[in-house]
């Protein structure tokens, strides 16, 4: 089972627990839907943080 979640532009999702396995992509950026007060013309712009456990 799935489920879709519509984000826009300054949203964040977060991961955790068991659903930090879970299949996530992108499937559409829309034209037009960047904030041109963040300094992006075009495009997404994804950050991808990862606790490895290892010190």
């Amino acid at each position: 089972p799935y489920t879709d979640v519509e984000l826009v532009s300054g949203d964040l999702f977060v991961f955790g627990g068991p659903s930090r396995f879970a299949f996530h992509g992108v499937p559409k950026v829309y034209a037009g839907s960047a904030d041109p007060d963040a300094g992006m013309r075009a495009g997404r712009l994804n950050v991808t943080l990862r606790e490895t456990g290892l010190r």
